[in-house]
């Protein structure tokens, strides 16, 4: 699907998720559909509940590099580990990283992908569901959505090692933290059941006064960790768990029917990488958003600054004709067909993509588009050494002093964690791939 603006987006995003006919938000009795109806066989010894979250608008990792972790098209390779009627697939919100157009639109094609990974239950943090409402997305959906603003909890049914087990995902603000109303979402202990409780704070203080609740298991906490983690190992119950951020793993909890009528739960994470299976599907769906980008102009719309003084970037054919030597050993790096790479994969619209591959993105007179001069391309002259305008006006007029300028990248500011796992460590390494200047002499070298 291709679609020309956020607003129309919006409206086919809803019809299909409507058309797929699932389990609209806010069922009457506040539970998802039963996976295993009476009387079917049982299919495993255990339950599995995926987890995810704190996506904040990453679909896929940015493919600069070897080794990222996540990716929407491979995460349904994780799900697939257990069996559907085995498991639940639960995202725990925070999913945008703020409310920029492009951020809209990832948050349609997250709630796409959702449904076509057959998610059980979303859960919407305030910021989400003021996003979700605007863009129409919180009606008719093909899962139900919880929040601590509104339908704070739901139920499912599945049948474990012979046994029934009702699995119950709840949400609660620490601020208005109700114990008495908390209680009542849970199930009584009479049948075997697994109580998740998702909140926006785990302080010390918080977690005293969930622990007197007997029926909670689970307590799924805030995070800033790339990794999902128990948060405190000591614990017995409840058991204080975060899923990490950006996608790059899935938690799992699994739970196993014990013989005393208990259950046993594990808590790990799946790392979503390189090696996973990739979904066709997905995949269309993220070249489908890349259309969108495109039309939705997103490049031409971001904001550019003015730079200090006056300056200009001139582009890199400026330095050519006095630094011919650093030119040419520059033209055979990589940085000098960076933004290549981008046209590559089709990432050559996207802004956050962009600006690590061209001169001066979000600057006035550096990159804007595919209609900016050819010399403003690739991770040039100007993207390390500031714009040129005063150094060339310092060299013309014979005045002293090069007249180099800010802004000047430093490496890490592309190179960071999320971009460029491996630069850590290796920041040597990676500096001799890019060597286009001449050495100076060692003392005592005759030529």
């Amino acid at each position: 699907m291709k679609f020309s603006s956020v607003f129309s987006y919006r409206i086919v995003l809803a019809a299909f998720m409507v058309g797929v006919g699932c389990t609209p938000r806010g069922s009457s009795n506040g539970r998802l559909p039963d996976s295993t109806p009476p009387g079917a066989a049982v299919s495993g010894e255990t339950l599995t509940v995926f987890m995810t979250g704190n996506v904040l608008s990453t679909l896929q990792p940015c493919g600069c590099s070897s080794g990222q972790l996540g990716g929407l098209d491979r995460r349904g390779a994780v799900l697939a580990t257990a069996p559907a009627d085995q498991r639940l697939v639960l995202d725990t919100g925070n999913l945008l990283a703020g409310h920029k157009p492009q951020d809209m639109i990832k948050l349609g094609v997250l709630f796409q992908a959702m449904s076509m990974l057959e998610y059980d239950l979303v859960h919407l943090t305030p910021e989400d569901l003021a996003a979700v409402t605007n863009l129409g997305l919180a009606q008719g959906g093909t899962f139900p959505l919880i929040t601590p603003d509104g339908e704070a909890s739901c139920s499912k049914k599945f049948t474990v090692a012979g046994q029934p087990l009702t699995v119950t995902v709840a949400s609660a603000r620490a601020d208005s933290l109700d114990i008495d109303s908390l209680e009542s979402l849970f199930e009584q202990r009479q049948a075997l059941g697994l109580n998740i409780l998702i909140i926006d704070d785990a302080s010390d203080d918080v977690v005293a006064k969930l622990a007197t609740l007997r029926a909670l298991d689970v307590v799924i906490c805030p995070t800033a960790a790339d990794e999902p983690r128990i948060i405190d190992k000591g614990r017995q119950k409840p058991l204080l768990v975060s899923v990490g951020r950006l996608g790059k793993y899935v938690a799992r909890l699994t739970a196993r029917p014990a013989g005393d009528g208990t259950l046993g739960l594990d808590f790990d994470k799946v790392a979503v990488d390189e090696s996973l299976a990739q979904d066709e599907h997905l995949a269309q769906l993220y070249k489908d958003y890349q259309v969108m980008v495109k039309e939705e102009r997103l490049l031409e719309g971001h904001p550019r600054v003015p730079l200090p003084d006056g300056l200009k970037y001139l582009g890199n054919e400026s330095c050519r004709s006095c630094h011919s030597y650093e030119y040419d050993k520059w033209s055979k790096n990589p940085h000098a067909h960076a933004y290549e790479t981008l046209v590559n994969v089709g990432a050559q619209y996207d802004p956050e993509c962009v600006k690590c591959h061209v001169v001066g993105f979000g600057y006035e007179s550096g990159f804007i588009s595919e209609e900016s001069p050819k010399d403003l391309r690739d991770v040039g002259c100007e993207v390390c050494h500031g714009p040129g305008s005063e150094h060339l006006k310092s060299l013309t007029t014979g005045r002293g002093g090069t007249g180099i300028s800010e802004p000047m990248a430093k490496c890490i500011d592309c190179h960071n964690p999320d971009h460029s796992p491996g630069y850590q460590g290796h920041e040597e390494e990676y500096l001799r791939k890019i060597i286009h200047w001449r050495e100076p002499e060692a003392a005592g070298d005759v030529k």
